[in-house]
């Protein structure tokens, strides 16, 4: 997003293609509805007002991800009969980076840094009057972007009881039980099952992540709606490969068992985690 930071020693010239030049020439052939926040956002960089992205972020800011907010509720709107809640910006606070706006540097841990940009924190609310009264469940499928999003309510504001499949592994919000937090994992549940409790879903990848399109999801889906037949998910089967991997690997599954004997759990139990985790 910001090239011209970058030190020219640092340029590696570039022939090949990329992810995301061959991934949006692709999408252009299809009907399946997409919207291009990297296009948009490079495209309307000298001329926004704020900041889009925070030259010490690896992030958008919070206003950019209002923009993307309201965007793709607009898009929904357009693509069903169901008009979703309004996001409403009532007025914008200026000031010292937060949320994400400063995390790259941080994680620099620079003796100094670079001027903040124009940082602006709308202060927003949901707009329920002319929404309609069917709601709908999303599920949205991202990277870290969604964060944001997902925080300041987006999931369950605009829409209803929206989950957040992090990275196709885990799944957010997580559950709570006699005080504990409850993870839930995508390798634990009937994938199919899982779908079919959703109105729409939602994936949200930005270009460093292009290299894993969908994060296994596309093709998981693909294959129990229209190549299994029987649309069976076979979590289990799935567990056991991995475990029979990783115990066929002698250097891993000596990690394994180094995990086990530091988290003080049997050698069975890491290696499920591991496989889990896979």
């Amino acid at each position: 997003f910001y090239p011209e930071y970058i030190p020219n020693s640092f340029f590696v010239k570039q022939n090949s293609k990329t992810n995301y030049q061959q991934i949006t020439k692709k999408l252009k052939h299809t009907n399946l509805p997409y919207i291009d926040v990297n296009r948009w956002f490079i495209g309307m960089k000298d001329t926004s007002t704020y900041t889009l992205i925070n030259r010490n972020g690896i992030h958008w800011t919070r206003y950019g991800e209002c923009l993307v907010m309201d965007s793709i509720t607009k898009f929904v709107n357009k693509l069903t009969d169901v008009h979703l809640p309004e996001i409403v910006c009532d007025s914008l606070v200026f000031g010292e980076a937060k949320y994400t706006d400063n995390d790259i540097g941080k994680a620099m841990n620079l003796f100094w840094i670079k001027d903040d940009l124009k940082l602006a924190y709308p202060e927003i609310r949901y707009d329920n009057s002319k929404a309609s009264k069917k709601k709908l469940r999303p599920m949205i499928i991202g990277d870290s972007f969604y964060w944001g999003m997902h925080s300041i309510g987006f999931s369950d504001r605009v829409f209803s009881e929206g989950e957040f499949w992090y990275y196709f592994h885990n799944i957010y919000p997580e559950t709570y039980k006699d005080g504990y937090t409850i993870q839930k994992y995508v390798a634990l549940v009937d994938l199919k099952e899982e779908i079919k409790k959703f109105d729409l879903i939602i994936l949200l990848q930005t270009e460093p992540n292009l290299n894993k399109f969908g994060f296994g999801f596309i093709d998981r889906a693909y294959d129990m709606f229209f190549v299994s037949g029987d649309g069976i998910d076979r979590k289990s089967d799935r567990l056991k490969y991995f475990m029979e991997i990783i115990k066929a690997d002698k250097k891993w599954f000596n990690l394994i068992k180094e995990k086990a004997k530091k988290q003080n759990i049997s050698i069975e139990q890491a290696l499920h985690n591991d496989a889990v985790y896979m």
